[in-house]
């Protein structure tokens, strides 16, 4: 067999990777990035999240924050045969740690990494739970029928066009429905 020395360690070795041994490559090789501490804003009204500039419905808040440490975890290019491992555990009703274990396959080696992060969960109120608080509409549509109530049938078909309405006024003969 040929040995070759590592020009950093002066280790032997039987092969080379960028120019050092394996020790030396995977010493300052980083399989995962992850910020120590990420923020995650949640509507306290509704429970909606906020995510890439717009408010989304996504489930309980634990699915939240893990959606939010999967998005901000970066894998090395490198690596292949990816196997992601996320523990989320609860500290107070406004902070978690998780805690990510990576396998994978870099250069055919088997690489293992571990990081921790803090989510920090800020509670606001989205764009429409505030313009709901505030009094604020879109727009005021009256619903009417001829010389009688819209009937249930009719004011459940069209409020089913808007699953949130904001607000809701029965006035003789007349329905608001306020977008």
């Amino acid at each position: 067999m040929n040995f070759i020395t590592c020009p950093k360690c002066g280790r032997e070795c039987y092969k080379l990777f960028d120019s050092v041994c394996k020790d030396c490559f995977f010493e300052t090789f980083k399989l995962i990035e992850l910020p120590h501490v990420l923020h995650v804003r949640i509507c306290s009204a509704c429970g909606a999240h906020f995510h890439r500039g717009r408010w989304e419905d996504v489930g309980n808040i634990e699915d939240v924050v893990l959606k939010a440490v999967e998005d901000t975890l970066f894998i090395h290019n490198e690596a292949g045969d990816v196997e992601v491992y996320l523990e989320p555990r609860e500290i107070t009703p406004y902070m978690y740690m998780v805690r990510a274990e990576v396998d994978a396959v870099v250069r055919e080696e088997p690489v293992h990494a571990e990081a921790e992060t803090e989510v920090r969960i800020q509670r606001t109120a989205c764009d429409m739970c505030s313009r709901e608080s505030g009094g604020y509409f879109e727009a005021i549509i009256q619903i009417r029928a001829a010389g009688r109530f819209p009937t249930e049938e009719e004011k459940k078909t069209l409020y089913g066009y808007r699953q949130r309405s904001h607000g809701k006024h029965e006035k003789k003969r007349v329905t608001d429905l306020r977008l």
